[in-house]
């Protein structure tokens, strides 16, 4: 049944509409509807879980040709992103819709506290903000009146969603829209309007997910379209919760699917949206290492590679354009992005730490969390969370990270203080570096590590151009020193090893 547009009250409203409403009563707030720790009981949980002690038995059961190392690629064109988790104002509700028999409300975004959010990170140098749409299913998308399959938008879904990513492109950011989290399947009390019977169908019903796919994800995917402020479609918020192979031990669920039925709604869902709309980003936020990276010695293993995806769901177009990975210290330092180079996981796609709190993490310290990831080859960084940590916890993170890239140039090509043409490619570099002088003789090269410790050093006689092979170089940040033949000053530029 459509919902018809002339229903809905003016997306003027701040904060909340309601639009056929007799005999309402006050929708109660519980502290899980906003919770202030939202994260720290799963990472209890985790830390308690057999998981960590033994790798589970569908993991021991692959052979050791079912990981291959790969050539480790380079990934010139993707912008690091340095951005925080929103992750939401209203969990579940920031754009909703909700029916009962004796009223009808609608949810819209509070403009006012978007807009600080989002300009909050733009003035401290960041580019992305993570935030959630569906979560757990309560007020969108909208159901049948059964219950049972998901019916069309209300119009001014669409509405909203543009009004976001067009209030994103004034505040100069990009959102990754996160779709659905764990928390779908975690109903009974006090889980406000949360049906988890119904939205595990989603995942496990061929008809259930057709019927969420043509009726509320590709209409909004073909009506927002490639839109300056959609950064990505993220799947799920850290699926493995729902299985019964990962999180059998994790609390307050109803529901649980297999991984199977995970890896195959992500590549079908991702199929879809890429015809809907070919050329969006599309991605999915893994737990961790544990279900995010290929490692038989510590149990970790990839659910979400193309071939991975395909075998599962069928579609060989339903692949993930880049990785979503999430770290917490449950995982520790086998475990963390900010102790292994990108590198030594022989992942094949750029790989975003999506979640990870802002504190001191096993010796590094919180202004040194982004630049860690950034000597470490990793690709980006979206700190947890405004709605948790607040964001004078995230500020400190966003900045320092801001100010290791300004000091980074991924694409030099020009130094004109030197009042010279020189040029350093490629840059994050695997094997060796290139260095051209248009017009300027180099007379010596110098290359120290982040500590200062010099690693390499060259005379060159005033050579116009030379290659550098680094292949015995360790992954992360290296500082050059060019001295020209004819300029007495040194031009200082760090470059990245992958």
């Amino acid at each position: 049944m459509k919902l018809n547009s002339l229903l809905f009250t003016s997306l003027a409203m701040l904060s909340l509409a309601t639009v056929g409403q007799t005999e309402k009563q006050p929708i109660k707030e519980d502290t899980w509807h906003n919770p202030i720790n939202y994260k720290q009981e799963i990472i209890e949980s985790i830390k308690k879980s057999p998981f960590l002690k033994t790798s589970p038995s569908f993991l021991l059961q692959r052979s050791a040709t079912d990981v291959k190392a790969v050539a480790r690629p380079t990934f010139p064109d993707f912008e690091f992103v340095n951005g925080i988790n929103m992750a939401w104002d209203k969990f579940s509700s920031d754009i909703g819709y909700e029916v009962t028999p004796t009223y009808t409300t609608e949810y819209h975004p509070n403009w006012a506290h978007f807009s600080n959010v989002f300009e909050s990170v733009a003035n401290s140098g960041g580019n992305v903000v993570r935030w959630w749409f569906h979560t757990d299913g309560a007020t969108s998308p909208v159901f049948d009146k059964n219950d049972e399959f998901v019916v069309e938008n209300p119009d001014f879904f669409l509405t909203d969603l543009k009004t976001l990513l067009d209030l994103a492109v004034e505040k100069k950011i990009k959102v990754q829209i996160c779709l659905w989290s764990f928390d779908m399947l975690k109903g009974g009390p006090g889980r406000w309007r949360v049906n988890s019977a119904r939205n595990k169908k989603i995942l496990t019903s061929d008809a259930h997910l057709q019927a969420y796919l043509d009726n509320s994800l590709v209409p909004l995917v073909k009506a927002i379209g490639n839109h300056p402020g959609l950064y990505a479609w993220e799947l799920f918020n850290e699926p493995e919760g729902m299985t019964t192979e990962y999180a059998s031990h994790w609390p307050d669920f109803t529901d649980k699917v297999s991984i199977t039925d995970i890896q195959k709604t992500v590549n079908k869902m991702a199929s879809a949206i890429r015809n809907a709309q070919p050329g969006v980003k599309i991605t999915n936020g893994a737990l961790g290492f544990i279900s995010g990276v290929d490692n038989l010695i510590f149990g970790y293993h990839n659910n979400y590679t193309d071939a991975r995806l395909a075998e599962k769901g069928g579609k060989s177009d339903g692949y993930l354009d880049f990785y979503n990975i999430h770290y917490y210290d449950w995982a520790k330092e086998s475990g963390s992005p900010f102790h292994n180079t990108f590198a030594s996981t022989n992942l094949d796609k750029p790989t975003i730490i999506a979640e990870y709190y802002p504190q001191d993490t096993f010796g590094v310290t919180v202004d040194q969390l982004g630049p860690e990831l950034i000597n470490k080859g990793w690709h980006g960084t979206l700190v947890w969370s405004w709605t948790d940590k607040g964001w004078d916890a995230m500020k400190k993170a966003v900045k320092s990270t801001t100010e290791a890239l300004d000091e980074i140039t991924l694409n030099i090509s020009d130094f004109s203080s030197l009042e010279s043409k020189i040029s350093i490619y490629p840059n994050p570099v695997v094997e060796a570096v290139n260095i051209t002088s248009i017009s300027k003789k180099i007379s010596e090269i110098t290359i120290c590590d982040i500590a200062g410790n010099h690693i390499f050093n060259k005379k060159l006689n005033g050579a116009i151009e030379t290659t550098i092979d680094l292949t015995r170089f360790l992954a992360g940040t290296y500082i050059i020193s060019l001295k020209s033949a004819n300029v007495s000053k040194v031009l200082k530029k760090k470059f990245v090893k992958i």
